[in-house]
């Protein structure tokens, strides 16, 4: 059996983000989510931190037969709430926990993100999270519409080209202070935030700036059975329609 047994064939609910975009939310996700829950806290000596993928915490990817349950929940289900076709899908999942302190997070881990910007537009990317811990306080996740693109772009490029003095004048805020970001600011307006609850997972398009509603830093634990634990799954496939 799978480790990853689906249990929700139906949304609970429906984010409208605006667009046509919307994040699909399911409760009770899962037949076992404690057993999940224990099977991560047992790998917590695999969990690595991955820089190339700017995950501000550790993370273990899942062998494939444990996600099969839900590889199969997305090829008869999920696919058809986003129009992706069948044939030739793709799923990673990992095990995921949020750990580090804002005063360490890098300059990319300050800002909300995107998981692909496809350049192939027959593909499609979803992502997904499932929040596996009982505390509301160390936050869902929310998402962004950019407004100001260029002022964005200029900014990173200060950033990368090290002139430092030039980015705290234009931009005064976003090089001194490091936090995680859970509301507007002169780039990003907030469209949503979904609140956490066990075993409660959420998917929508990865082309959608997305950040964890971190509010509550300080909250956050080093294990997986008492912090911000969640799976994180990306799934791509060709376009439908």
């Amino acid at each position: 059996m799978s480790l990853l047994s689906v249990a929700a064939w139906q949304p609970t609910n429906r984010v409208d983000l605006g667009g046509g975009r919307e994040v699909l939310v399911y409760d009770n996700f899962l037949s076992q989510p404690d057993q999940v829950r224990a099977y991560g806290q047992a790998r917590m000596p695999e969990f690595v931190h991955n820089k190339a993928n700017k995950f501000p915490g550790i993370e273990y990817v899942l062998p494939d037969d444990c996600v099969s349950g839900v590889r199969d929940w997305v090829r008869n289900h999920l696919i058809k709430q986003f129009a992706v076709m069948r044939g030739g899908l793709s799923l990673l999942a990992r095990m995921s926990l949020v750990s580090m302190p804002p005063e360490q997070l890098a300059w990319g881990q300050r800002f909300c993100h995107r998981d692909s910007v496809n350049a192939d537009p027959a593909k499609r990317l979803l992502a997904g999270v499932l929040y596996l811990f009982d505390d509301p306080l160390l936050g869902g996740t929310s998402f962004f519409d950019l407004h100001d693109e260029s002022a964005f772009r200029e900014m990173n490029m200060l950033y990368r080209g090290r002139r430092y003095a030039e980015l705290m004048s234009r931009y005064p805020g976003f090089f001194e202070s490091p936090a995680y970001m859970t509301g507007d600011n002169r780039f990003f307006s907030l469209l949503a935030t979904v609140p956490p609850a066990f075993n409660r997972a959420i998917f929508y398009d990865g082309s959608i700036y997305h950040s964890g509603d971190i509010r509550a830093p300080s909250r956050l634990a080093g294990t997986y059975e008492a912090g911000r634990a969640t799976v994180n799954f990306f799934i791509e496939g060709l376009r439908s329609a």
